[in-house]
C-alpha cells in the first residue's frame, strides 16, 4: 500500500499542517507535471502522468480528515468497514437529526440551529478520533470515522436544505 504521507515527506499523523501539505503538493506537482515531460518518450510521459495522478489522489485523501483517518487505519493494517454496526444511542441520534431536518425544511432558523448542533458534534468527534488514533485505539478510531461519515452526510443535507430555503 502506498503511504500518502511519505509522498509528501510528512510523518503519518492525524494532526496535519495543511499549509505544509499544500506547499509540498504544489512543489511536487510542478516537478512531476506531465507537461514537463512532453519531450520525453512515451514511457516517461506515462510515468509522469501516473505520478501526477497519485499525487492528486494522495493530496485529496490527506486534506480530508475522514479519508486521512481511513488511510492511517489502513497503514496500521486495521480493517475499516463503513457499514460496521453502530451503538443504538448513535443510531437514535441519527434518526432524531433526520426527523429534525425533515420537520425544519422551510424554517431557516431551525435549520441553522440543527447545523450548529451537527458542527459541534463534528468538532467533538474529530477530537475523539484524534485522541484514539494517537493512543492507537484503532477499533474506537474506526467508530469515530463512521460517526464523522454520518455527520458529514447530515451536514451536507442540512446545508442543502438551508440553501434551498435562503435561495428558492
Amino acid at each position: 500500500m502506498q503511504n500518502f504521507f511519505a509522498l509528501f515527506d510528512l510523518e503519518p499523523s492525524f494532526t496535519l499542517d495543511e499549509g505544509l501539505l499544500k506547499k509540498q503538493f504544489l512543489n511536487l506537482q510542478k516537478a512531476f507535471h506531465p507537461d514537463r515531460f512532453a519531450q520525453q518518450n512515451e514511457a516517461e510521459k506515462l510515468k509522469a502522468l501516473q505520478h501526477s495522478t497519485l499525487l492528486n489522489d494522495a493530496f485529496q485523501n490527506l486534506k480530508n480528515p475522514i479519508t486521512r483517518a481511513q488511510h492511517l487505519l489502513a497503514l496500521e493494517n486495521h480493517p475499516f468497514s463503513p457499514n460496521a454496526p453502530m451503538p443504538s444511542d448513535f443510531l437514535m441520534r441519527q434518526m432524531e437529526w433526520h426527523e429534525e431536518l425533515e420537520h425544519s425544511q422551510n424554517d431557516e432558523s431551525a435549520l441553522e440551529n440543527l447545523l450548529e448542533k451537527v458542527e459541534r458534534q463534528w468538532q467533538k468527534s474529530l477530537k475523539n478520533l484524534e485522541k484514539n488514533l494517537k493512543t492507537k485505539n484503532f477499533e474506537e478510531s474506526a467508530y469515530w470515522v463512521r460517526a464523522l461519515m454520518f455527520l458529514e452526510k447530515i451536514q451536507n443535507a442540512v446545508e442543502e436544505s438551508l440553501n434551498s430555503t435562503v435561495n428558492p
